[in-house]
């Protein structure tokens, strides 16, 4: 992590500890999780696993709250795992108006789909491994924006309650190459170097009067320069954009979830881009201290080549999660694929090279604090 964003965070912290003492005394207060997983996957890698399997599939990240006054807090979250340094995941100064309107500023969790503002704490979730729509190689969902936000919940009576979110900024990561996995010829190579000019995005969330039913609206248009490296074609200008629709419904028993995802990446003239959808249909149902799950996954990575299982993966799961102990779990589950999408976007096989049928078990121990 770079001295500037130490600096900046502990600065932000500070300035909440700094801060007269409320009634609560909770002027700084930290809550952490983590999870170590093992991942064995048969004659298809992916992220670092084979048939030896790896237990290279980690996370470990701490919480900070810090309060300023009763109306103001600064959160952020620091992460780290095997293979990456520790970063700031996100910061920012949250200022509660009234009681129904809150802003947020600096960089922010994008408020997409289901699960995307605590898909690093997996503890939250019901199985080991996140749907397919999440993965960062599908490069669907993002991070954070660095920008500013807006949260208004309404009241509609009988019709229940809306939650409604809305921001506007830039994803704060810096260009890097971008290689089109479509392109398996070293001649014909897409690389780009891309770089987000603006964004916008929302999310709807209706709490309707069924209990425990969610139904969600979310997602971002962002304007993009996209140029090829060496600068042959420079500040090609497109639009990345994104929409998700979500169906959540929980009871003291039941967990079930449903999204559709459909997102379109801009690349240059020659090339028009990426157009990538995804959804999936997952369960769970609670007995005691176990609770068995499964989960039906469906992704196309490129709808120009729907047909090739280099760019699509249909995914059924079956897993079983037990509580150890108070927010501490431990999970099995079992993946049976159909393509591999996945294991191409992530960078472990070419395009062509995979077997259409392959496996992954999963184990995970996650915990929070």
């Amino acid at each position: 992590m770079k001295k500037t964003q130490i600096s900046a965070c502990i600065a932000l912290l500070l300035a909440g500890a700094a801060a007269p003492a409320l009634a609560d005394d909770e002027v700084l207060t930290i809550h952490g999780f983590g999870n170590q997983d093992y991942w064995r996957s048969g004659t298809t890698s992916f992220s670092g696993s084979g048939p030896h399997g790896t237990w290279q599939n980690d996370d470990l990240g701490l919480i900070f709250r810090g309060t300023v006054n009763d109306k103001t807090h600064v959160y952020a979250q620091l992460q780290a795992d095997a293979t990456d340094p520790v970063q700031v995941l996100w910061m920012f100064v949250d200022y509660q108006v009234n009681d129904d309107l809150r802003v947020k500023a600096g960089k922010v969790k994008f408020p997409l789909g289901i699960y995307n503002e605590y898909v690093d704490t997996r503890g939250l979730q019901l199985s080991a491994l996140t749907p397919l729509m999440y993965y960062d190689a599908l490069d669907i969902v993002h991070d954070a924006y660095q920008g500013a936000g807006l949260d208004y919940t309404a009241a509609l009576g009988t019709f229940g309650k809306v939650y409604l979110q809305g921001y506007f900024g830039n994803t704060p990561n810096s260009p890097a190459p971008y290689q089109a996995p479509a392109f398996t010829s070293p001649a014909d190579v897409l690389e780009a170097d891309t770089n987000d000019l603006h964004q916008w995005g929302y999310r709807v969330n209706w709490e309707t009067p069924v209990d425990g039913l969610h139904l969600l609206a979310s997602g971002y248009d962002t304007k993009t320069a996209t140029t090829s490296l060496g600068g042959q074609t420079p500040n090609i200008v497109g639009n990345e954009n994104l929409y998700i629709f979500s169906v959540d419904y929980t009871t003291e028993k039941l967990d079930v979830k449903s999204e559709y995802a459909h997102h379109h990446f801009p690349l240059l003239d020659d090339h028009p881009g990426l157009s990538s959808h995804a959804w999936y249909l997952q369960a769970g149902y609670h007995l005691g201290d176990w609770t068995p799950y499964a989960r039906y996954d469906s992704v196309t990575a490129d709808s120009a080549h729907g047909g090739d299982p280099s760019y699509y993966q249909h995914t059924f799961v079956v897993g079983i999660d037990r509580l150890l102990l108070d927010n501490l779990h431990v999970r099995v589950e079992d993946h049976l694929n159909h393509g591999y999408a996945m294991p191409v976007f992530d960078g472990d096989i070419a395009a062509g090279t995979g077997k259409v049928d392959w496996t992954l078990l999963a184990v995970q121990i996650n915990y929070m604090f």
